[in-house]
């Protein structure tokens, strides 16, 4: 416990201990997403003689993304003033401040942003039980231009400084990782962006899900009210991985009263044939029915990475992005 304590160095920043305030989200702030002197008087507070690093409260990026009425933003031309007001106290009490910059996408408060919430997909938050409506490519991109943005305020607000980093983590985004399994490109088959995009018709009425994670999970469950017979697989156990512990539980739940829906975790699709498809279920051989339609969701593969002037910034990177394996 005594290490705990002790100041220590990552690369050129110093941290008084090694404790890390979380980002709590506290509803001290304005409606219109200023700051407010309450927040300044908890931040500092909370600082004196108290964690190395702060991580101070969400922060909306775009007016579509609130997800509380009082919830600080930062997509307002003074949001790097406002926001100012919390570094200072933070650096005063000779402590570090994190930015915390947040789309709520699904869970996004209706009564704050004037209309639904708009997410990838039409997910239906577990918290709210309201469906998004999908986003459009156009919208896409302004929230990735709010992140942009709110970035650049958050060093003019004094969160980070310029810095040479000692390891550049790149996670721009993936790919679709297509499985190799005989007999697949016979069928009639579509990646789970296509699903979501509506690029291809489901055809029913039974349908396989390869991959039970996160996204399949979702993909099955949309398909099971929609009344279709579905089969989720996944290699590895659990089903769900990757999902926040009360999200998958309500998930299952659900999916636990639909009877069209059978999830099959520790099962590989081996090969299509004209008369059934095969599998291996803990290490012994099922045959089931043929699918009109089979979605992948099986995982992604890191997209192309960094070019040859930002490999020379940089002693080290790492790349997110390959879940072929999951």
């Amino acid at each position: 416990m005594e290490r705990m304590c002790q100041e220590f160095t990552i690369g050129d920043l110093t941290l008084r201990n090694r404790f890390v305030f979380p980002p709590v989200k506290l509803g001290y702030g304005n409606p219109d997403g200023t700051v407010t002197d309450r927040q300044v008087t908890f931040y500092r507070q909370i600082a004196e003689n108290g964690p190395g690093l702060m991580i101070v409260e969400p922060a909306s990026v775009t007016p579509d993304g609130r997800e509380h009425p009082k919830q600080v933003s930062i997509h307002h031309p003074e949001s790097a003033l406002e926001l100012k007001k919390i570094v200072n106290v933070i650096h005063g009490e000779n402590r570090l401040a994190c930015l915390h910059l947040n789309h709520a996408g699904a869970a996004a408060n209706p009564k704050v942003i004037g209309g639904k919430p708009k997410a990838p997909s039409s997910f239906i938050c577990p918290t709210t039980e309201q469906e998004a409506i999908p986003l459009s490519a156009k919208e896409i991109r302004n929230i990735v231009f709010g992140y942009r943005d709110a970035a650049k305020k958050g060093v003019e607000a004094g969160f980070v400084k310029e810095a040479r980093p000692d390891l550049l983590v790149w996670a721009t985004g993936a790919v679709q990782n297509i499985p190799e399994i005989s007999g697949l490109k016979d069928q009639h088959v579509m990646t789970a962006i296509e699903y979501f995009r509506g690029e291809k018709e489901v055809k029913g009425p039974r349908v396989l899900v390869i991959g039970a994670s996160r996204t399949g999970i979702e993909i099955a469950e949309k398909l099971g009210r929609e009344g279709y017979d579905v089969v989720a697989t996944k290699r590895t156990d659990p089903i769900g991985s990757m999902m926040e512990m009360i999200t998958k539980k309500l998930d299952m739940m659900r999916i636990g009263q639909m009877k069209k829906i059978t999830l099959m975790p520790h099962t590989t699709v081996k090969a299509f044939h004209s008369n059934d498809v095969e599998m291996e279920k803990d290490g012994e051989t099922v045959r089931l029915k043929p699918f009109q339609t089979v979605i992948l969701s099986s995982g992604m593969l890191s997209a192309k990475g960094p070019d040859e002037k930002i490999l020379n910034l940089v002693p080290k990177i790492e790349t997110i992005g390959d879940a072929k394996d999951v």
